[in-house]
């Protein structure tokens, strides 16, 4: 009996341990931006995805195909694809390089991202991503 109970604990654990991982790569330092993100994905679903893709132009200025691949080529979630290009936005950085870093340091999560750009959560660009991202979800996606 323990010989079969071991090996469905430690399944349970392994999933346990690749669900939680795979929400602290959204990691920002703030609770309500966490929030926020996690909202967006939840809100932006597989047929809402061009709305939204419409949206980023609008807002920033970025050809569709830019945000498409950061869908298709990177499998980015929308609050990933939002970070990557709030961040570019507000930083001046080429999008390439912003998503580089994350994708290098996606387990750190954004969170060490925004540290490495000097994006402190008390500072004005990082008030300005979470005004953003609540007008987004103010707006019909």
């Amino acid at each position: 009996m323990i010989k079969l109970i071991s090996p469905v604990i430690l399944l349970c654990v392994s999933f346990l341990c690749f669900a939680s991982s795979t929400e602290f790569s959204l990691a920002t330092g703030d609770d309500n931006l966490d929030h926020a993100l996690n909202a967006l994905n939840k809100i932006v679903t597989s047929e809402k995805t061009d709305n939204f893709i419409l949206q980023l132009e609008k807002e920033y200025r970025l050809p569709q195909v830019k945000i498409k691949k950061l869908f298709d080529a990177y499998n980015f979630t929308a609050a990933e694809v939002f970070m990557t290009i709030a961040i570019s936005d507000l930083t001046g950085q080429p999008l390439n390089i912003i998503t580089r870093a994350y994708i290098e340091h996606k387990t750190k999560g954004w969170v060490y991202v925004l540290d490495q750009l000097n994006l402190h959560p008390r500072s004005i660009e990082f008030k300005q991503i979470k005004s953003d991202i609540d007008s987004i979800l103010n707006r019909s996606i």
